[in-house]
């Protein structure tokens, strides 16, 4: 390589670094805005919710050790420990992840594919597997089979109405993020996975410059 070309590369790099960093700039305040957006959002769908299921598992719990009715004892235990797992959930696998990473990329990353998770067939099959469990229990015991049938059917209700009022704009945000069409940078695209190809590379002969458009 010849100093010509060495200067020339030279410059090229001392050009774009700037252009670069502005553009890491943009996108990250463009992120912080999304995610000062839709973190109190989630935060409150996720508190009620976690109010939903631990009243009830209060309530139903509270009537199981009260009631001499061994059937209506049995629908009560059921449904309290339906709603006690519901709680449990949100609590050891929050929406919002806790984690004291700064990097609005990688928190934007971890937050949509936690939205994303829920709102796939994996959470509505979590919710039915909950409900078809206690369904099971329920009918086993002394009481009525209407009993099973009201819990699996409210059980389900439970289930589709949580992951139906769960906010997903964050996932539509991340994969136009990704795509390079948002309100940052414009025209830059991103890759999804963690680890990104180095700016500067060395090569035979040379250096090899990496920019993304």
């Amino acid at each position: 390589m010849s100093v010509r070309t060495g200067l020339i590369h030279l410059l090229c790099i001392l050009f774009l670094f700037p252009i670069y960093a502005a553009a890491e700039q943009l996108d990250d305040q463009w992120l912080n805005q999304k995610l000062h957006k839709y973190k109190p959002r989630i935060e409150l769908w996720q508190n009620g919710w976690l109010a939903v299921h631990g009243t009830s598992a209060v309530a139903d719990a509270y009537r199981a050790s009260r009631t001499h009715n061994r059937a209506c004892e049995r629908v009560h235990a059921v449904s309290a420990a339906s709603a006690a797992l519901g709680a449990a959930d949100l609590l050891f696998r929050p929406v919002i992840p806790n984690q004291s990473n700064d990097d609005p990329e990688q928190q934007m990353r971890t937050l949509a594919e936690n939205i994303r998770w829920r709102k796939s067939w994996k959470g509505h099959f979590d919710g039915w597997l909950t409900a078809i469990a206690g369904a099971f229990i329920t009918a086993a015991g002394p009481g009525k089979d209407s009993d099973a049938v009201e819990f699996f059917l409210l059980a389900g209700l439970v289930t589709e109405l949580e992951i139906w009022s769960l906010p997903s704009g964050a996932v539509k945000d991340w994969d136009r993020y990704l795509s390079g069409h948002h309100e940052g940078f414009p025209s830059r695209k991103r890759d999804s996975s963690p680890s990104h190809a180095p700016l500067v590379q060395t090569i035979p002969h040379g250096l090899k410059l990496t920019w993304l458009f």
